[in-house]
């Protein structure tokens, strides 16, 4: 107890050096850690994951605060080339949440962090303007890893609530989605449309850019049935298609990227269209 004391005093004295001397700093190119630390639990009560996927080598979980808001499972490619080892959730995007709730279901057990960072570098929300705070727990088959780390929100949008967005911005309609979703509202009645049909789509799509400017290509449906709503949604899709943002690396350039779509045919006939927050992974990136 004596040793983490004295690391933590350690830290905290080098925290508060480190924001008072970039307190008037102006640059917004660039973006690095003030503090950062680990700690270590043994922990085997996700065993019953690994034991039904024994290609899972961990998971790594984003926080803020307690609240987990995404997830990258982690796999052996087993010696595969241009494969995928890393599935992305953002648990602020709808569309992720509702495919990882599909895949998982209850099956991980999301465990809190046993310490409250903000509280041991005494901040509260509103010291933290400026500021992202990253704490990441690293689940293996038999201990968490927990990892606190503090860095100047270079990058960070009023919106964002203080969260990574991972590599980069992801990329997003230029304009406003409430529009396109109430325009597609209103020419898509559900009582002129009789048979059954999935109240929840989700799309992956290519965004290309053009210099600054973004187009919208490859839509296609990963989740939900075809039906007059899919249709109704790919045509209001495609009339956005030349009023696009492409993503944006925090290296600092545009770039073409895969891209969720999540569309839902609400009870009362209006209809949600919603984009992801977070870029995820760099697999998500395409040259």
């Amino acid at each position: 107890m004596y040793k983490i004391t004295c690391c933590l005093v350690f830290i905290l004295t080098n925290f508060t050096i480190e924001v008072f001397a970039q307190s008037k700093d102006k640059v917004q190119n660039d973006i690095y850690s003030v503090v950062k630390f680990e700690l270590h639990f043994p922990d085997k009560s996700n065993n019953h994951l690994f034991n039904l996927s024994p290609e899972l080598e961990h998971l790594s979980i984003l926080y803020q605060d307690t609240i987990p808001y995404a997830v990258y499972m982690h796999f052996n490619a087993l010696g595969k080339e241009n494969v995928n080892n890393i599935d992305f959730y953002d648990l602020d995007f709808e569309g992720d949440k509702y495919l990882f709730r599909r895949k998982y279901n209850n099956q991980i057990n999301f465990i809190l962090p046993k310490i409250n960072f903000r509280t041991v570098l005494g901040k509260d929300v509103n010291d933290l303007s400026n500021t992202v705070d990253m704490i990441w727990a690293r689940v293996y088959k038999d201990s968490i890893i927990y990892s606190y780390e503090k860095t100047k929100a270079i990058y960070k949008n009023n919106s964002m609530d203080n969260k990574e967005t991972g590599p980069g911005i992801p990329a997003k309609y230029n304009g406003d989605l409430k529009k396109v979703a109430d325009s597609i509202s209103r020419q898509f009645t559900v009582s002129e449309h009789k048979t059954a049909i999935d109240s929840v789509l989700i799309y992956e799509a290519v965004v290309q850019k053009f210099g600054n400017r973004g187009v919208l290509n490859d839509i296609k449906l990963i989740a939900g049935k075809p039906s007059s709503f899919s249709t109704a949604i790919e045509t209001g899709l495609q009339a956005t298609k030349s009023n696009w943002k492409p993503a944006f690396l925090h290296a600092g350039r545009n770039i073409n990227s895969k891209i969720k779509i999540y569309a839902k045919l609400n009870e009362d006939g209006s209809v949600t269209i919603q984009t992801p927050r977070m870029l995820g992974v760099l697999t998500d990136v395409m040259q």
